[in-house]
């Protein structure tokens, strides 16, 4: 082996070690997590083995030696350190709220979402709230007609997921990434929702909400969505590729489906749709108070339809 590749090899072989070691219980995942929430201390022992290298060069056990030094340190201060590292790993969890103002009926929701598992529900603390796990969440908040309409953009964010992925990696063994947003909107106020949302697992209830208008534009993920009869009309456009859909409506409530696309599989199950030219429609459709209109565009995705 070259001089050159002797330094490279001791690293890889040390990281093989170490990994192995942690996976089997032998070290805990504090060794190196610490080394993740203090890049800066992490970088400086680098450059330090780097530096001394490069002066030593000549020397081949000075690399040997230099990068067993440093995993040596890595971990007597990892285990040093070992219960801060685990509070710290495991405070990842944030609650959210916006204030409901008295005026406030109407509410018109922006959400755009990615790799996460989103859980959608109602509240009637606030206007919105919930909580957040392993993910950043950024929100706007603008009001129009005299607080009569709240427009609220929220918007995920990936700052994190990095650190979550060696967290979960060196911690629990695994190469997934637990990111969680739960999201409830106020029961009492007509809502226009809006969701853009990618590789996404979620569970959206709305069977307590007043939803006059929802958008949802997903891909590659996983949809459950949920409908009530809180509302007289609500109208649905999902547009979702490489998606799972089910959809759960009310048996007691009008329904009207109008599907597009090249879905893999179409289903329709505790429910009864007549096919009237483009529209599936339900028997009570005209009578009933309550309607539900879905568009449906789905490509290379599965869709079912179940009453409830």
């Amino acid at each position: 082996m070259s001089r050159k590749g002797i330094g490279f090899g001791v690293f890889l072989i040390a990281i093989g070690i170490l990994a192995f070691l942690i996976q089997f219980g032998i070290l805990s995942g504090s060794v190196l997590m610490v080394f993740i929430n203090h890049a800066e201390l992490t970088v400086s022992l680098i450059l330090i083995v780097v530096g001394i290298n490069m002066i030593f060069k000549k020397y081949s056990f000075v690399k040997v030696l230099t990068w067993l030094a440093f995993f040596v340190v890595m971990i007597v201060y990892g285990n040093y350190a070992e219960v801060d590292v685990e509070k710290s790993s495991n405070d990842t969890s944030k609650t959210f709220a916006v204030e409901q103002y008295k005026e406030t009926g109407n509410g018109e929701l922006n959400l755009s979402a990615s790799a996460i598992n989103l859980n959608v529900g109602s509240t009637d603390a606030n206007l919105i709230d919930g909580m957040v796990k392993n993910v950043g969440i950024d929100h706007k908040e603008n009001y129009k007609n005299d607080n009569e309409t709240a427009i609220i953009k929220f918007e995920t964010n990936s700052k994190d997921v990095f650190e979550n992925f060696f967290k979960n990696l060196f911690t629990a063994g695994k190469f997934s990434i637990d990111r969680k947003c739960n999201l409830n909107l106020n029961s009492s106020v007509v809502w226009d929702v809006k969701m853009d949302l990618d590789a996404i697992d979620s569970d959206i209830d709305l069977s307590d909400l007043k939803v006059k208008n929802l958008d949802i534009d997903g891909d590659a993920g996983s949809f459950k969505l949920t409908f009530g009869r809180e509302y007289k009309s609500t109208k649905a456009k999902i547009d979702a590729d490489a998606a799972k859909v089910e959809v759960f409506v009310p048996v007691d409530s009008g329904i009207r489906v109008k599907i597009d696309g090249d879905a893999s599989s179409t289903d329709f199950n505790d429910i009864s749709l007549e096919r009237k030219g483009e529209y599936y429609i339900s028997k009570n459709y005209e009578e009933m108070d309550e309607k539900i209109e879905l568009d449906v565009q789905i490509d290379a995705g599965s869709l079912k339809i179940s009453g409830i």
